[in-house]
C-alpha cells in the first residue's frame, strides 16, 4: 500500500509540473520557421523539440485518461500539421543547400542578383513566420518557386561551363603541338615538312577551342542578365562581369601554358631516350642521317649542326603557335597568348635546353667517325690492292653487303652500299 500511495504522490507531481510547464513549452510555438548556424551559416530548420515532446506527452497521457489542459489539445490536434511543415521546410532547406554547393565561389559575384533573390524569399522564414503563423503554406510556395527558379538558372551555367568550357580546357592541355611517332624516323626534310603541317592543324584547333570557350563564357553572362527574377532593380557590376571573364581567361593560359611546356617536354623525352652509347636508341630512330665519304672525308648528311637548326625551327614554332590564340577577356591583357607564354620562365628554360640538345653529342659523333679514319686507304688508294692486302675478294661482284665491314671488323649496319660512296647510319637524338 505504501508503494502505491508513494506512485500516485509523484504522478500527481508530475502531472502538476507538466501542467505548470506547458506554457512555457508552448514559448516555441514563436520561433521562427528558419535559423542560421551561427559557426557553418548553413540553414536550419527551427522546431523546438520540447514542443513535440509536449505534444506526444499529451497524447499519451490523454490516452491513459489523464486531464490534459484546452492549450495541450490545442496542440495536441496540431500535431499533423507541424509534422508536415517540418517535412517541407526541411526539404526546402536541404535542397537549397544541395543547389549553394554546386555553386562555385567564381559563380557566386555574377549571382549576386539571384542569390539576393532568393535570400529575400527566405528572409520571412528567419524574421517574420513563427510556428503559429497562419501563412506558411504561401511562405512554402514562395521559397519553392524562387529555388526552382535558381536551380534552372545554376543548371544551365553548369551545363555551359561543364560541356563547352572545362571540356575545351582539358582538350588544349592534352593537345601536343609536336608531333613525336615512336614507331617513325625522319629524315631532315620529312621532319620538318611533318612538324610545319602538324603544329599549322594543331594551332588551329586551339585557335577553335580558345574561341568556344570564350563564347560559352559570353553565354553564360547573357544568361545570367536575363534569367527572370523579381528585384529586377539589381543589376550585376561591370566590374564583376570583367573578373568572371578574366578568371576563366586565366584558365585559358594555363592551359595553353601546359600544353606549351607538355610539348616540349615530350620532345625532350623523344631526342634524349637513348642508350648507354649514346648514339644508338632503343626507340625507334628519331632522325636517319647519313654517313657519307665526301672525299678525303667522312661527314654526316645531314650536318649536327642542321639537325640542331630543324629542333630549333620546330621548338620556336611550339612557341609561335600561340600567336594564332587570341587573348580574351583579360583586363589590360596582351593581344595574344603567346606574350605571356613567351615571358614562362619554364617555357623559356626548356627552349634553352632543346636549343643546345646536340652539342652534347658532338664529341661522341665524332669519336664514332674517326673510327674510319684506319680505313681510309681503301678511298685513297687502289680498292683492288687494298682487298688483296687484307685477303679478301678482288672482284667486286664477289663482294657481298657489309661483307667488307665484316672482314674489317666495322658494323655492317653502318654500311649501305659496297662501292663506299654512302654509309648510312642510324642516329637518334
Amino acid at each position: 500500500m505504501q508503494v502505491a500511495k508513494a506512485l500516485v504522490e509523484f504522478e500527481t507531481l508530475w502531472h502538476q509540473a507538466w501542467l505548470k510547464g506547458i506554457e512555457q513549452q508552448r514559448a516555441g510555438l514563436q520561433a521562427p520557421l528558419l535559423v542560421r548556424h551561427p559557426d557553418t551559416g548553413q540553414l536550419l530548420v527551427n522546431l523546438d523539440k520540447e514542443l513535440m515532446q509536449l505534444i506526444r506527452e499529451a497524447k499519451y497521457l490523454q490516452l491513459i485518461g489523464v486531464h490534459v489542459p484546452e492549450a495541450a489539445r490545442t496542440l495536441l490536434l496540431q500535431e499533423e500539421k507541424f509534422k508536415f511543415y517540418f517535412a517541407q521546410l526541411s526539404y526546402a532547406v536541404h535542397e537549397y543547400e544541395q543547389l549553394m554547393s554546386r555553386v562555385q565561389p567564381v559563380f557566386k559575384p555574377l549571382l549576386k542578383p539571384h542569390l539576393e533573390d532568393m535570400e529575400k524569399k527566405i528572409a520571412p522564414g528567419m524574421f517574420i513566420l513563427t510556428w503559429a503563423s497562419m501563412n506558411i503554406d504561401g511562405y512554402l510556395h514562395r521559397f519553392k518557386q524562387g529555388l526552382a527558379r535558381l536551380e534552372e538558372l545554376v543548371r544551365k551555367m553548369l551545363d555551359i561551363v561543364d560541356n563547352r568550357v572545362v571540356a575545351n580546357l582539358e582538350a588544349v592541355q592534352a593537345t601536343l603541338l609536336v608531333e613525336l611517332p615512336a614507331d617513325r624516323s625522319f629524315t631532315y626534310e620529312e621532319f620538318i615538312s611533318a612538324q610545319e603541317k602538324f603544329q599549322k592543324s594543331q594551332a588551329e584547333a586551339l585557335a577553335v577551342r580558345n574561341g568556344e570557350v570564350a563564347r560559352a563564357i559570353e553565354d553564360v553572362i547573357t544568361l545570367v542578365q536575363t534569367h527572370p527574377r523579381e528585384n529586377t532593380e539589381v543589376t550585376v557590376e561591370e566590374n564583376e562581369v570583367n573578373l568572371f571573364r578574366s578568371y576563366y581567361s586565366n584558365l585559358m593560359y594555363k592551359s595553353i601554358l601546359l600544353a606549351t611546356q607538355h610539348s616540349f617536354a615530350a620532345m625532350k623525352r623523344r631526342l634524349g631516350s637513348k642508350t648507354a652509347t649514346g648514339i644508338f636508341y632503343m626507340e625507334r630512330p628519331f632522325f636517319d642521317v647519313d654517313v657519307e665519304l665526301k672525299l678525303p672525308n667522312i661527314t654526316l648528311n645531314p650536318t649536327l649542326d642542321g639537325i640542331q637548326e630543324a629542333i630549333n625551327t620546330t621548338a620556336k614554332a611550339i612557341l609561335q603557335g600561340s600567336r594564332l590564340l587570341k587573348c580574351w577577356g583579360m583586363i589590360n591583357g596582351p593581344p595574344t597568348y603567346y606574350d605571356l607564354i613567351a615571358q614562362d620562365k619554364e617555357v623559356v628554360k626548356s627552349v634553352l635546353l632543346l636549343t643546345g640538345s646536340v652539342e652534347g653529342i658532338k664529341q661522341q659523333v665524332s669519336d664514332y667517325l674517326s673510327n674510319f679514319a684506319k680505313y681510309s686507304f681503301l678511298w685513297k688508294e687502289s680498292l683492288q690492292v687494298s682487298c688483296k692486302a687484307c685477303g679478301m675478294p678482288t672482284q667486286m661482284e664477289e663482294i657481298g653487303d657489309g661483307l667488307v665491314w665484316d672482314r674489317l671488323g666495322v658494323p655492317a649496319s653502318c654500311v649501305a652500299a659496297s662501292s663506299l660512296n654512302v654509309l648510312p647510319v642510324v642516329l637518334q637524338f
